[in-house]
């Protein structure tokens, strides 16, 4: 009994701490490797159905790579700091091989939130390199903020691009 109360107790800070964002080279990387067979063609009308961009995903070889319009993500944002309750928008290239296909996603940037002091507007982006590295040690910061907008970013990205197959049959 004592071993069940534990665990439920534990549950939410695993499922928290379960994301696939790593530090590379100071930038924070969002990598996933999905175990499915999918033609890359079928898959590109997904990528460009689900994610707003300015130019359509395409086939290059074996991959394909694109940048996101701006794109409100965020769900749950009672939890988050006002810079990363704005739209999103991020880098991404995908990887396909034989029954799977590997999304790398960089330079994740939130809208800049315009503010104006003494006649001066500063509207920058904010970078969640900037706000997820550690400078000192290059590593992602662990407090609960990082570990909420982590989390929050990996459903949506998991979400985006898992490919679900057309119903119409």
């Amino acid at each position: 009994m004592n071993k069940i109360i534990i665990f439920l107790f534990l549950f939410p800070f695993i499922l928290i701490a379960q994301n696939n964002f790593a530090a590379v080279d100071s930038n924070v990387v969002w990598e996933q490797v999905f175990n499915d067979s999918v033609v890359a063609t079928d898959y590109l009308k997904h990528l460009n159905i689900s994610i707003s961009q300015e130019n359509p995903a395409i086939l290059v070889n074996d991959y394909t790579s694109g940048q996101s319009t701006y794109m409100d993500l965020i769900e749950d944002k009672s939890s988050l700091s006002a810079f990363f309750r704005q739209p999103v928008k991020f880098d991404y290239r995908v990887d396909f091989k034989e029954e799977k296909y590997r999304v790398t996603i960089r330079n994740i940037t939130f809208k800049g939130i315009s503010i104006t002091l003494y006649g001066v507007t500063d509207d920058t982006d904010t970078y969640l390199d900037n706000s997820l590295i550690r400078n000192r040690d290059g590593e992602l910061r662990k407090n609960k903020m990082s570990q909420r907008i982590q989390y929050q970013l990996n459903s949506v990205f998991t979400k985006i691009f898992t490919y679900k197959t057309p119903d119409g049959w």
